[in-house]
């Protein structure tokens, strides 16, 4: 009921909603808590998952999963959906974002689609994105569902990176907390080419989170100047 909820909200919205899987993300993170359009999302028991995410245990990631393709499902045939249904919570969200994020470079999605599900299950990652950003990602949030929403969003976020973040930088990001590391990657998004080496932009940003360097009303610490990150 709230996946359907949500959905109906989202196509009441079409032309008006720039992210939908933002969106949908943040609606069923209000619907576990019992606020918002979808209701409340309950997670003990037996639960009746949402169409098309049978593979779900979890009914927070079955109505994620089904608002996310959503807006997808008049793209890609049905050959596609069902891989994609099939590959799994992670695989769904990196290929979804990525699709939105190269919507305009995509000739073919159901090809795409395919493709992609075929390298995630053959151990490859989705293009765009990492294995390792993937699993931290999913790891980074130790806090309690009021974080969940952050967590997709840097989710989201670490797959938007050119080249995925290696192991000590996603360390040193688990370490500082979500909402830390969320505001991290997006001013590394935000500096683009002036940071050459992000891996390093990255760990000096939470070592100065760590070390309480706070700036600004957001308080996530100080970050550095990218002009001393070009790192060869």
């Amino acid at each position: 009921q709230a996946a359907q909820a949500i959905l109906n909200a989202l196509d009441e919205q079409v032309g008006r909603v720039q992210n939908p899987s933002a969106y949908v993300i943040k609606a069923v993170g209000n619907a576990r808590r019992g606020e918002g359009i979808g209701g409340r999302i309950e997670t003990g028991g037996v639960q009746a998952t949402p169409m098309g995410a049978s593979f779900m245990a979890d009914p927070f990631e079955s109505a994620t999963v089904e608002g996310l393709m959503a807006p997808w499902r008049s793209l890609i045939d049905v050959e596609a959906q069902r891989a994609l249904e099939g590959a799994g919570f992670q695989a769904v969200q990196h290929i979804i974002g990525e699709l939105e994020a190269k919507r305009d470079q995509i000739r073919n999605p159901s090809a795409y689609v395919s493709k992609s599900v075929a390298n995630f299950k053959n151990g490859q990652t989705p293009p765009g994105t990492g294995g390792v950003a993937a699993a931290a990602a999913t790891a980074i949030s130790r806090s309690g569902p009021e974080d969940e929403q952050v967590r997709f969003e840097l989710n989201q976020e670490l797959s938007r990176l050119p080249v995925p973040l290696d192991e000590k930088a996603l360390d040193a990001l688990n370490e500082v907390g979500v909402r830390a590391g969320l505001a991290i990657i997006k001013m590394l998004h935000q500096q683009g080419n002036k940071v050459n080496n992000p891996n390093a932009y990255v760990m000096r940003s939470c070592a100065n989170e760590r070390k309480g360097m706070v700036a600004g009303a957001a308080g996530f610490g100080s970050l550095p100047d990218p002009k001393r990150q070009r790192l060869v």
